[in-house]
């Protein structure tokens, strides 16, 4: 798959949430015409849960830029069960099974079905 490389000023939204005890941020990298290219993820808490976020992060947007399509990685991650999960202070994601879980239906939610 060839590489499609991300603008050197791009838009993005940045998203805070909770879950549980934990606050996430989820931040984005877009083209021009919207599409998303890059996934950021930070918890306010280290160890890790947040190394291996990280490396998810890495390969989701590598896979992005590389043409997969989101729901192909969304549908992977939706349900997945490990450390953080319960209830969060979004109302349109009331409970998760974990931040991945949490990260996937939030990506769909904003970015549809790319």
């Amino acid at each position: 798959m060839k590489h499609e490389p991300l603008p050197t000023e791009r838009h993005g939204i940045t998203h805070r949430a909770a879950i549980s005890d934990k606050h996430i941020y989820i931040r984005t990298g877009e083209y021009a015409d919207g599409r998303l290219g890059e996934v950021f993820i930070t918890v306010d808490k280290h160890g890790a849960e947040m190394r291996l976020l990280d490396g998810i992060a890495i390969v989701m947007s590598a896979s992005l830029q590389r043409g997969v399509p989101l729901v192909a990685l969304t549908e992977k991650l939706k349900g997945q069960q490990m450390g953080t999960r319960g209830v969060t202070d979004d109302p349109d994601i009331p409970l998760v099974t974990s931040i991945l879980d949490y990260l996937a239906r939030w990506l769909d939610q904003k970015y549809g079905n790319e």
